[in-house]
């Protein structure tokens, strides 16, 4: 009797394939931790320290729980210190070319800062840097190492460097382009790993009100509502596992939905119907996937669908291991034969 995969073999079928676009090189700066880099707009004295980086790379969207670290217990940057020195009028040039950057008016200044996020960057983050040098901004693409202190905005983008005031943007180069030869510092080049490298683009959601971050100190959660500085911080048990929400393959996307059933434990469902045949076709709702474990490592079934009677059948054992926030390879032994197929976030 043939038998195909729904959650499986249906997913390697509708994988689709391409040519990637060669990188083009780029000039990108190695920023470590504690230092300002060049141009700075003016020193902020905050303690830093580099942290291991988190598990997850790549492109990652802002509101992603666990993509940033926060203190219950440090302070990691100073909003009104920023503030003060922006709008003194002995600063007033400074303040009229880092106000350009952000794309606010000078007098826009003081709401705008109000309304960030102080942040701890988890992953070593590629951003466009800018200084002042000689009466005018300079901008470079940055590599910022993990543990770098930042301002998030409400799409959960790095909008300033907070040692240094440093207004910050989305990058020009890929992370492609990041070659670990630009580490000049001997013991972060050494344990540098490209595929952990992060750049964070705008969520779908239009704003976030509370960010989920990681205890730098503790492992565990934080919930920090937007805007504020740490004290209304909520502690919570931990980050979001990387495992729960939708994740696709192939065009067209067959979207399946993760979703927590109890602790370390998760179901995944089809969020959308889907045909197999002409004659097959299995409901939004179905279950493909049981999982338990934790991040990166996951075990489960996978649910099987008779293509002759359109049937569920026993389910097979699989894994899951959790490439970066965006990439989950899957496998299982499937008619003898053992097969995976890489998932993205949808």
């Amino acid at each position: 009797m043939r038998k195909t995969c729904l959650a499986l073999t249906v997913l390697l079928l509708l994988l689709s394939t391409g040519c990637a676009a060669l990188a083009k090189s780029a000039k990108i700066v190695a920023i470590a931790v504690g230092t300002l880099g060049e141009d700075p707009f003016f020193e902020l004295p905050i303690p830093e320290k580099p942290i291991a980086p988190g598990p997850n790379g790549g492109l990652r969207p802002g509101d992603t729980p666990g993509l940033y670290g926060g203190s219950l217990h440090k302070r990691t940057c100073d909003k009104a210190l920023l503030t003060r020195f922006l709008i003194d009028p002995k600063n007033r040039a400074k303040a009229t070319a880092w106000a350009s950057v952000r794309r606010i008016p000078v007098k826009g200044i003081r709401d705008y800062i109000r309304k960030l996020t102080p942040v701890i960057l988890r992953n070593d983050t590629l951003v466009r840097n800018h200084g002042f040098a000689h009466g005018v901004s300079t901008a470079a693409d940055a590599l910022l190492q993990a543990g770098t202190g930042v301002l998030a905005d409400d799409q959960g983008q790095p909008v300033v460097k907070c040692n240094c005031g440093n207004p910050l943007a989305e990058p020009q180069a890929t992370l492609d382009d990041i070659q670990p030869d630009i580490i000049v510092q001997s013991e972060w080049r050494l344990r540098f790993e490209k595929h952990k490298a992060t750049r964070v683009k705008p969520p779908k959601s239009r704003r976030i009100r509370a960010f989920s971050l990681l205890n730098v100190d503790t492992g565990k959660g934080i919930r920090r509502p937007a805007g504020s500085e740490g004290r209304d911080d909520k502690a919570l048990p931990s980050a979001a596992p990387t495992v729960l929400g939708r994740w696709q393959s192939g065009e067209p996307a067959s979207v399946v939905e993760v979703t927590a059933t109890g602790e370390k434990a998760y179901s995944g469902m089809l969020a959308d119907d889907l045909a197999i045949t002409d004659d097959c076709a299995v409901s939004a709702g179905t279950r493909t996937w049981t999982v338990k474990g934790r991040d990166p490592d996951y075990t489960g079934s996978l649910y099987f669908i008779d293509l002759g009677t359109c049937e569920p059948q026993n389910p097979v054992p699989a894994r899951w291991r959790v490439i970066d926030q965006n990439r989950i390879t899957m496998c299982a032994t499937v008619l003898g034969q053992e097969q995976c197929v890489e998932l993205t976030r949808a």
